[in-house]
Order: C-alpha cells, then sequence, then structure tokens
C-alpha cells in the first residue's frame, strides 16, 4: 500500500487535473448537445 502512495504522489498532479478539467468539459458540451437535440 505504501509503494502505491509514493507512485501516486510522484504523478504530475497539475497536469493531471488539466486533463480531467478539459474532459469534464468536453463531456459538458456534448451533454448540452444532446440536451438540445431531445
Amino acid at each position: 500500500m505504501r509503494s502505491e502512495l509514493m507512485m501516486l504522489a510522484a504523478l504530475p498532479v497539475a497536469d493531471l487535473r488539466a486533463q480531467t478539467d478539459d474532459l469534464a468539459r468536453q463531456i459538458r458540451e456534448i451533454d448540452m448537445r444532446i440536451q438540445r437535440t431531445n
């Protein structure tokens, strides 16, 4: 367990956060398009 935590700490958190923000934005945009067509 401890070694897994060390691996997680080594990840570039800021980069991952930016990627997830971008994905969330894309999902929202797609969702809006779906809502409009319904």
